[in-house]
């Protein structure tokens, strides 16, 4: 029976509100409680892109434009290093003209955190804290780039603000 907006169960005298509902029924359902918690995790990201990104959205590295992503390694010659990637080469395939990329191994790039990037302002500062970076000379593409050579997870993040 409804009455005012409330639901009132007269076997147990509870009386609900649609939104007292609505939370029951949200904290039952796991995958609900699972869903909201990356939705969350995913919307920080991307209110934060100028830290949690590498690049800015707009920064083009034209000489690695369509690159796959970057591949993230642990190991070295078999003894482990810690995270890392290495130097990228492009070379031009001979017999399909296409352009291909290929691991230098004997440039490794430690992946670091908390590193110095591009400046950016927040809330009117000017800083230039990223959460994730290697040295210059390397270059860290999680989502690979696109056909200017811009990184793609940097701009998914950038982009995820509109």
């Amino acid at each position: 029976m409804k009455k005012n907006n409330r639901v009132i169960d007269k076997g147990n005298k509870i009386m609900l509100t649609h939104k007292q509902l609505v939370l029951r029924k949200f904290k039952k359902h796991k995958l609900a409680r699972v869903s909201i918690v990356i939705l969350l995790l995913l919307y920080t990201l991307c209110l934060g892109a100028d830290f949690f990104a590498p690049y800015n959205g707009s920064t083009r590295y034209a000489d690695y434009a369509s690159m796959p992503p970057s591949k993230i390694h642990f190991f070295h010659n078999g003894k482990f290093v810690g995270p890392f990637v290495y130097g990228i080469q492009s070379e031009r395939n001979m017999v399909t003209l296409a352009k291909e990329y290929v691991e230098n191994t004997e440039q490794l790039y430690p992946i670091k955190f908390f590193v110095s990037g591009e400046t950016y302002s927040f809330l009117g500062i000017k800083m230039s804290l990223r959460l994730f970076g290697v040295d210059p000379g390397g270059l860290i593409c999680l989502f690979g780039t696109d056909s200017l050579g811009r990184d793609v997870y940097s701009r998914t993040l950038y982009g995820g603000r509109l």
